[in-house]
């Protein structure tokens, strides 16, 4: 979740405020990372989960 926001955000840096239009899908990826990042949790909790067993 962590990467997918990073991604997403690096990418709007990249192609600026065309990144919020309909001609790229990039501002459907910023709507889906972000409650990802939120569902998933950081990431050091879910190396823990990992850990955890």
């Amino acid at each position: 979740g962590e990467a997918a926001y990073a991604a997403a955000r690096t990418a709007l840096q990249l192609h600026g405020a065309v990144g919020y239009t309909e001609e790229l899908d990039l501002a459907w990826w910023l709507r889906r990372a972000r409650p990802l990042r939120d569902a998933w949790g950081t990431p050091s909790a879910c190396r823990a989960r990992v850990l955890a067993g």
